[in-house]
């Protein structure tokens, strides 16, 4: 999501690397507020954490 536009929604077929790219957005002013949510959450045994997502980039053009 984009400024709480949904941009795009995927399904992955499992762990691994996956690249989502969505079409082009504007925005209204000089900054934007970036959104990524996932269904499915794993914890590692003795890491505290709820981890679901490694996100590598995010940029505008």
């Amino acid at each position: 999501m984009v400024d709480g536009a949904q941009l795009a929604r995927q399904t992955f077929p499992g762990p691994g690397s996956h690249k989502l790219v969505t079409p082009p957005a504007s925005v209204a002013g000089e900054s934007a507020t970036v959104a990524i949510e996932v269904d499915r959450t794993f914890s590692v045994p003795g890491d505290q954490r709820t981890l679901g997502v490694i996100l590598v980039a995010a940029g505008f053009r």
